[in-house]
């Protein structure tokens, strides 16, 4: 659950090697999903899916109540297979919400599996997008749930919602008159404050209990004719025969502004008299306790689980909790903490009439189900871990079972086929438990001196095999009865390769000599001795600092410190005794530790150095002076804080221990030696990214705060130290790097340019500089010069690339798509090739490059060029030929060309359109043809219709009907201004209902005739406008006659329209209810 939570920095940054482990896969069942587990105790838990354990509470409490698990289970859902839908519910979401619950409880009660999952159930939710993730409200879920179970059930003769339904009259009583006014309400449960109140007759008298409504707040009576004192509360009028209790335990803290959670004592018994709380009180209306859903946390999350009563007898409770008291006095011993109250022991607080009440519970928590002893329920009586929601039924409603014949038969046939599979899925996982896969190769591959890898991608050949087979059995079917078996396991950090053990007793069985799965072994011969074998025999590069000179030695966990020194001996001829090994990260002397420590004791790391000196002479000193020294120590071992280093060029990180009294330029040269570095070097500070400058050299570490708090991230780079208040950019040209310190404030663009190009030796007018992206890739042109570094934004460190400008930058080109038309159509448009030109290239250009691909014999104002819209039709023709490119409005930067018979030099003020007459006896068009249409500021519907009479030659006094095609709505717009008037009326109305609502409606009529006289002014005198919107490339259909009512529309056209709706429609469907969750909670969404 934790994680790392608990892992030191020291212990992520330097990984142990000497402890370095993985969990082997025991055999091949170890790489198979687990099936599921068995059905310990009679009932069966539910998975979380994440943070449903609300609704797994709540759907335990739903099916822990024999009357609501009885309706469920006998709904007629299907015919003779669950896959055949009866339609009970009239509606398919309704019947497959149903459906899966039904599904859900027919597993729970006979499904062969500890627990079963509601993905099922919470998808026929409407539930797509992580709901499973958001933690809601039980309480809120209750109601939802009952509500639309209500809907699905509704015309049925199945009912749930009698049992829980209970009716709460709303009044006010005059103390005048004592007449009552008020409303009733249909409750599902009732909602009692916990603050305030000691246990559950305390908050249900006050829930009935009304307030008196005096002084300012007195209640004007209609009978008395004046303001009078009265009260105002709730009476409970009939209560179901399953009564729920929510417990609110939620208010809200005024002086810390925020919700809270109440953890006060509340208690509640396992028998209720209700009678006393009804508006017309009762004798003897006993309710007993059948479930508490309980949540532990606070105010703004936590965890839910439940307590459910099995008043059915199916679970054999009185053996299973014999079980829990021996479980529980087995771990007796083991409890840490002896002052918590356990409340197993605790006697209840009241008595009981009915001693069944007090037999039959069990704790439902998620997958997990146990029986618990009745005295547990005290603990839920208060704390952050308390009971949230209560259920009582009605002593008087007996409780029956289902019997099988009242369960449709699908039902038993659709749990058979889980349960066939799930059983087939044990024994397959059974089977696999007894095998293991092991890898056998050649020593060829494998360097036994030097442990590693000769070749990465080695042959090697796989044995699957039993574990009881032996190993005789195993050098058999290997058949090389001259070599033996070496185990090898690679360390995937220093890739140096561990033999533990030869395979060699030949009457054990892979079980007992420990075989892994998915080990590797190597083909040794059988005369080979190779002395590294052993589980102590680790490999180990140790890097010794002799000289200032880092070597590494391969060496092993096993090796002794008497043998290290015996190395260090033969390096360096210093004897034992004059030897001082010191252990650069932590700076502890390692050599007067003893002879037979090992390796593996001291904890090495990937990292870990070991400075080789000659022990200082030890001189006689005073008391006095020993003191002195003494204390020295104490005052420097004060001083000493770590550091994380890592050098610039190098994967990993190091740690050192270091003095703050040191100063930059000191702890820079002390990490060159340490890292073997002759070159100049710089030190920046991760924190921050920020470089330590020549000023700072001189600066002791303790005046630097990451330096003072321990810790600080420390990156040694090649190169010169800054000059203060200048930070460094790299700048590449080609495969050259060049590295230059800048004022960001002060230093220009052109500058750095110019400089640059100096020192690459090229010339800077015919270069520009680009930022780059994440891919070191350039991105942006710095084109304005003048501009500074900080204007620019960037920072220390940031790359730049020096390119000609020539070059074909990808940030600075238009990447298009060209397709090819021949008669100007979408139909026959087809894609021909894709091709990039620069922003700043014209039109000019791109015809010219168009003509010259596809070699075509024109001249370039025989070529027209289109821009295809989203929808895939044609849109505006481009017409300047000098105008650059990047100054057009692409759509989707996919363009078409055209070869035209005759030059073509389409004005501004020329409109192209597409027009095609309307056949409206057979509600077709007939063949369309281009019309380029003079427009001018503000062009009319009058004026489209003169010059569509004028282009197909019919006289002024035809009549003639216009409409334009709405390509994404697959809809002809009728553009008539009696049309468009009605449609903007409407709008008005909608607009007037909403001043009404607002009590302005006077003025909001009068705005809205002024707004509608507008619109209906602008669509007739302005075709540009909203809602015609005309535009380069429509499609224009005309109409000669008079034919009312011809809407304009083609069969294939409201084909097309009704199949857009319904995938519109189903979009909506998915999207919907994650808004609505969002906003509202707990939801579901079947309709």
């Amino acid at each position: 659950m934790f994680g790392d939570t608990f892992e030191t920095i020291e212990d992520q940054l330097n990984p142990q090697i000497t402890t370095y482990e993985t969990r082997m896969a025991r055999n091949c069942a170890d790489q198979m999903e687990l099936p599921e587990l068995e059905r310990i105790k009679h009932f069966a838990g539910l998975k979380n899916q994440g943070a449903t354990c609300y609704l797994n509470s709540l759907i335990q409490s739903y099916y822990m109540c024999p009357e609501f698990r009885k309706v469920i289970l006998q709904l007629p859902l299907c015919k003779e297979t669950i896959e055949d839908s009866a339609n009970l519910a009239q509606n398919e979401s309704r019947n497959r919400f149903l459906l899966e619950f039904q599904k859900l409880f027919i597993q729970l009660q006979d499904l062969q599996s500890k627990a079963t999952s509601t993905e099922a159930l919470t998808s026929s939710f409407g539930w797509n997008d992580g709901q499973q993730m958001w933690q809601q409200d039980v309480s809120d879920a209750n109601k939802v749930l009952f509500e639309t179970l209500d809907r699905s059930l509704y015309g049925t003769p199945y009912v749930i919602a009698p049992f829980y339904k209970g009716v709460v009259f709303h009044h006010i009583t005059c103390l005048n008159c004592n007449n009552s006014h008020g409303n009733e309400e249909i409750i599902y449960d009732l909602n009692i404050q916990v603050e305030g109140n000691k246990n559950i007759s305390e908050g249900l008298f006050g829930y009935i209990n009304p307030f008196l409504l005096d002084g300012n707040n007195q209640y004007f009576c209609e009978i008395c004719g004046m303001k009078v004192d009265a009260l105002k509360g709730d009476k409970i009028r009939k209560l179901p025969p399953i009564l729920t209790i929510t417990l609110n335990r939620y208010t809200f803290d005024f002086e810390k502004m925020q919700r809270i959670k109440l953890n006060d004592r509340f208690e509640f018994p396992l028998e209720l008299e209700m009678g006393i709380y009804l508006e017309n009180p009762v004798d003897n209306l006993i309710y007993e306790l059948q479930g508490i859903i309980i949540h532990r946390g606070n105010a703004h999350g936590g965890h839910y689980f439940a307590y459910f009563r099995d008043l059915l007898d199916e679970g054999d409770w009185q053996s299973h909790i014999a079980e829990y008291w021996q479980e529980k006095e087995d771990i007796k011993q083991q409890k840490k903490n002896v002052d918590e109250v356990d409340y197993d022991e605790v006697q209840l607080p009241f008595e009981i009439t009915n001693p069944k009440v007090a037999q039959g519970w069990y704790n439902f928590n998620d997958s997990s189900v146990i029986p618990i002893p009745v005295n547990k329920i005290q603990q839920q009586y208060q704390g952050s871990e308390s009971a949230y929601i209560l259920i009582y039924r009605d002593r008087n409603l007996i409780p029956s079972k289902l019997s099988s014949e009242q369960i449709p038969k699908y039902l038993y046939d659709y749990v058979n086929q889980l349960n066939q599979k799930i059983l087939k899925e044990r024994l397959e996982y059974e089977e696999a438990k007894k095998h293991i896969i092991i890898t056998v190769t050649d020593s060829s591959v494998v360097d036994l001196t030097n442990h590693k890898l000769l070749d990465e991608k080695y042959d090697k050949i796989t044995y699957k095999l039993k574990l009881s087979s032996t190993v005789s059995e195993l050098y058999s079917q290997i058949n090389k009865h001259e070599y033996q078996l070496l185990e090898f396991q690679e360390n995937y950090q220093t890739k140096l390769l561990h033999f533990p053990r030869y395979l060699s007793n030949l009457n054990s069985t892979l079980e007992e000599e420990k075989v892994g799965h998915q080990s590797t072994w190597v083909l040794i011969k059988k005369d080979l001795d190779i002395p590294q074998v052993g589980l102590q025999k680790v490999p180990y590069k140790l890097n010794l600092i002799i000289n200032n000179k880092p070597q590494a030695f391969l060496l092993y966990t096993s090796t002794t410190l008497l043998e290290l020194k015996q190395l260090v001996f033969a390096l360096t001829g210093l004897n034992e005794t004059e030897q001082e090994l010191r252990n650069v990260q932590n700076q502890k002397i390692i050599s007067d530790l003893s002879n037979e420590t090992q390796l593996g004791e001291l904890q090495l790391t990937l990292e870990t150095q070991i400075l080789v000196k000659k022990k200082a002479q030890v001189q006689n000193v005073s008391k006095n002076d020993n003191k002195n020294e003494k204390d020295q120590n104490q005052q420097v071992g004060d001083d000493i804080v770590s550091i994380i280093a890592e050098k610039e060029d190098q994967v990993g990180v190091s740690k050192f221990y270091v003095n703050i009294n040191q100063t930059v330029q000191e702890l820079i040269e002390f990490l060159k030696e340490q890292f073997g570095i002759n070159d100049i070097c710089r030190l920046r500070n991760l924190n921050g990214s920020i470089l330590f400058c020549k000023s700072d050299l001189p600066i002791q570490l303790k005046e630097f705060q990451d330096f003072r708090e321990g810790g600080a991230r420390l990156q040694l780079e090649k190169g010169e130290v800054p000059e203060t208040g200048k930070i460094s950019l790299i700048i590449k040209y080609k495969e050259q790097n060049l590295e230059i310190h800048v004022n960001p404030k002060l230093d220009k663009i052109e500058s750095i340019k110019i400089e640059s190009c100096k020192q690459f030796n090229v010339e800077p007018t015919q270069h520009k500089l680009y930022k780059v992206d994440w891919l070191q890739v350039p991105s942006e042109g710095l084109s304005d010069e003048n501009k500074t570094i900080t204007q620019c934004y960037l920072r220390d460190r940031d790359l730049l690339i020096l390119c000609d400008k020539s070059a074909q930058i990808d940030c600075e080109l238009i990447r298009f798509q060209i397709y090819s038309t021949i008669t100007g159509y979408p139909d026959d448009c087809v894609f021909q090739r894709h091709e990039a030109m620069r922003k700043d290239a014209t039109l000019k250009d791109l015809k010219q490059m168009i003509i010259s691909t596809f070699e075509l014999n024109i001249d370039i104002d025989h070529l027209r060029v289109r821009d295809i819209n989203k929808n895939r039709f044609f849109g505006q023709v481009f017409r300047k030929l000098d105008l650059p490119l990047q100054k057009y409005q692409f759509s989707t930067n996919d363009i078409v060309y055209q070869v035209l018979t005759k030059p073509e030099n389409l004005q501004d003020d020329e409109m192209l359109l597409l027009i095609k007459e309307r056949d409206p006896i057979n509600r077709i068009y007939k063949q369309q043809q281009e019309f380029i249409f003079k427009v001018s500021k503000t062009p009319t519907l009058k004026e489209l219709k003169e010059q569509i009479q004028v282009f197909v030659g019919i006289d002024k006094e035809t009549q003639i009907e216009l409409a334009k095609f709405v390509f994404y709505e697959f809809q002809w717009l009728h553009i008539n201004p009696n049309i468009i008037s009605k449609q903007l009326q409407g709008k008005g109305k909608q607009g007037n209902k909403q001043g009404n609502q607002n009590n302005k409606q006077g003025k909001n009529n009068q705005q809205q005739q002024q707004q509608q006289q507008q619109q209906q002014q602008s669509a007739c005198e302005n075709l540009k406008k909203n809602p015609i919107n005309l535009g380069e490339g429509d499609f224009i259909g005309f109409r000669l006659g008079n034919y009312p009512k011809d809407d304009f529309q083609t069969k294939e056209d409201n084909d097309l329209r009704e199949r857009m709706i319904a995938a519109r429609k189903n979009k909506h469907n998915a999207l919907g209810p994650i808004k609505r969750q969002q906003e509202v909670g707990f939801v579901v969404d079947i309709e």
